[in-house]
């Protein structure tokens, strides 16, 4: 198999604001080389947030090239290829909008998702995400959320899977995990996204139908937050399954929907395998909700804790944590939600797999709490520095100030989210010991 595994990093939410390219060139299925290239994003502008996770900040790419730069000598390498991205829902469209910002013309290229080909090569997995699954399978990442390292991953997870799998060429790739290839076409300047072909099933597949679900009009409460505003949720709640926290919004008196639209008040948001949280991208919910923003709507986007606090009697329920959650970037998730995860674990084995996940979820929340952990300490050393040389009152160390707070902020969200999941933890392994017992 022949292919180049792509990865991109970016500087703030804004897919476009690409600030490092990782490519790993893959000849029947052994790596030739890799490259990488940091990229100044437009304005140079980053988030604290996504300064955490990649560990990229504005000095790092102040005097490096744009991408429009760097794309000269990117275009030579793929076109005409293969290009394979760990959730391709977030990269290739990093790659198409970044195209669009700078009007280059788009490559002909095909592109594939390792993420969808792991969960259809190795279903017993509990988690997908790229540090997780490289964990799995005994690949070594150098440098985990660098673009080069994790698109040596990337490529390092396909051959793996497509020898297991004695895949030994797209075609097969199709007939054997329904997974089609996307493509990107330079000449109608189009963009079709790699995609797992459906097998609808109703008769093993159930459904709820967020309309069936009836607020108790004696919980009404006139004073709360979400009281006739409509609330939409996205990823998977630690606390609760979407099903009871709907429930929860109708008693309130709140609105209840599946989808996010120019109605939409507030949109929670669960635990994601997403990029700028975890490794993969925003969900379509969140996607939708900042292009909304953007053009003036007044939606507004929570977490779970901050859900949690507003609601006067939360009940949560049993039901499995589901890591999938609807993280990837597609529209499905606003069509209808599976209702798969909703049901109390009655088992020994469903308790067990339930425990397998929360202990995962709080595996990459440890990470992303060491993350924060350096870049506050990082930050406050550099806010000390500046103030010793121009002092308390200059833009640079109000802004580093402003930058301390907000990772300070998150990194106490994190806490206060792994100490969440501990409880959900000890909740389950009680239960366990009750049928231990049985």
């Amino acid at each position: 198999m022949n292919f180049i595994a792509i990865d991109f990093e970016t500087a703030t939410s804004i897919r476009n604001s690409v600030c490092e390219v990782g490519l790993a060139f893959v000849e029947n299925n052994k790596i030739t080389g890799t490259r990488s290239w940091l990229v100044k994003p437009k304005g140079n502008r980053y988030d604290p947030f996504n300064i955490s996770i990649h560990g990229i900040n504005p000095e790092d790419t102040a005097n490096k090239p744009e991408f429009d730069i760097v794309w000269k000598e990117i275009l030579p390498l793929i076109d005409g290829k293969t290009l394979v991205a760990h959730n391709a829902a977030f990269d290739m469209y990093v790659l198409r909008d970044v195209l669009d910002l700078y009007q280059l013309d788009y490559p002909d290229i095909n592109t594939m998702c390792s993420y969808r080909l792991s969960k259809k090569a190795f279903p017993e997995l509990i988690s997908y995400n790229l540090g997780s699954l490289s964990q799995r399978l005994g690949i070594e990442i150098q440098e985990y959320h660098r673009a080069e390292d994790d698109a040596k991953a990337c490529a390092e997870i396909c051959i793996k899977t497509f020898k297991e799998n004695e895949i030994f060429d797209f075609e097969t790739l199709a007939d054997k995990f329904r997974i089609i290839r996307g493509a990107m076409c330079k000449e109608n300047r189009s963009f079709t996204p790699s995609h797992v072909k459906q097998i609808r099933d109703n008769r093993t597949r159930t459904l709820f139908d967020v309309k069936s679900i009836v607020g108790d009009t004696s919980k009404h409460d006139t004073e709360n937050l979400f009281y006739k505003k409509s609330v939409v949720f996205t990823g998977t709640l630690s606390s609760m399954s979407r099903k009871d926290a709907l429930q929860i919004i109708a008693d309130i008196g709140g609105i209840t929907s599946n989808s996010v639209n120019k109605t939409t008040n507030f949109l929670v948001v669960g635990q994601q395998d997403y990029r700028i949280v975890g490794d993969d991208g925003l969900s379509g919910k969140q996607e939708k909700a900042l292009r909304l923003l953007e053009k003036g709507g007044e939606i507004e986007i929570i977490s779970e804790d901050d859900f949690l606090k507003n609601v006067n009697s939360v009940k949560p329920s049993d039901a499995l944590v589901d890591n999938d959650g609807d993280s990837e970037k597609n529209d499905d998730d606003d069509v209808e939600d599976n209702d798969d995860n909703d049901n109390d674990p009655k088992t020994y084995l469903e308790l067990l797999r339930s425990l397998k996940r929360i202990e995962e979820s709080i595996y990459e929340e440890n990470y992303s709490i060491e993350r924060f952990g350096k870049l506050k300490d990082k930050l406050l050393a550099q806010l000390v520095a500046e103030i010793q040389v121009n002092g308390a009152a200059s833009d640079e160390a109000e802004s580093l100030r402003e930058y301390t707070c907000k990772i300070g902020a998150s990194y106490q969200d994190t806490k206060n989210k792994i100490n969440n999941l501990f409880q959900l933890k000890i909740k389950q392994e009680r239960q366990l010991d009750k049928l231990r017992k049985k």
